[in-house]
């Protein structure tokens, strides 16, 4: 296998998933497939971290699809899960709570959002962040830190109306 097939072996479930939380159901596949269309297009002229240049790639792919449809960008608010899903202390179930935070990060401005879907649903570090966002590994903490007091925030005031 080429380089460039273990790239896309490597990488395409995370972009898709990444997609899949920066766009929505009817997107988020196309969207991914753009970018690989764009890194094939583009990788002559790579230099640096590559998985920050993938990202960055990704992410700009998701702006020029909203910008071209008018729209705002989102996060799903239904989430799949499969099976029985046991209610937990709170009274809502699994599916109820990532449906509340999917939609609380949706409230978000959309570098905080990104911030959070690359921290804590990528799984990325603080460093790869920074490398994808163009900030410093302490600003992406600080960001992470605030949007993460903001998202409790709506989350609570969601729950008191």
């Amino acid at each position: 296998m080429d380089a460039l097939g273990r790239v896309y072996e490597h990488y395409y479930p995370k972009i898709l998933k990444y997609m899949y939380y920066r766009s929505n159901r009817e997107n988020y596949e196309d969207l991914a497939a753009e970018t690989f269309r764009k890194v094939v297009r583009n990788i002559g002229s790579q230099e640096g971290n590559f998985e920050a240049w993938l990202y960055r790639i990704a992410e700009n792919t998701v702006k020029d699809f909203y910008k071209s449809k008018g729209s705002k960008l989102r996060l799903e608010e239904s989430v799949k899960v499969a099976g029985n899903v046991t209610e937990g202390e709170s009274g809502l179930t699994r599916t109820e709570m990532k449906m509340d935070i999917y939609g609380s990060l949706d409230k978000l401005n959309e570098e905080k959002r990104r911030i959070l879907t690359l921290r804590f649903i990528q799984g990325l570090s603080s460093e790869e962040v920074a490398g994808i966002t163009g900030k410093t590994p302490e600003a992406v903490r600080i960001m992470q830190f605030r949007s993460l007091i903001e998202l409790k925030k709506i989350m609570t005031e969601e729950k008191a109306t």
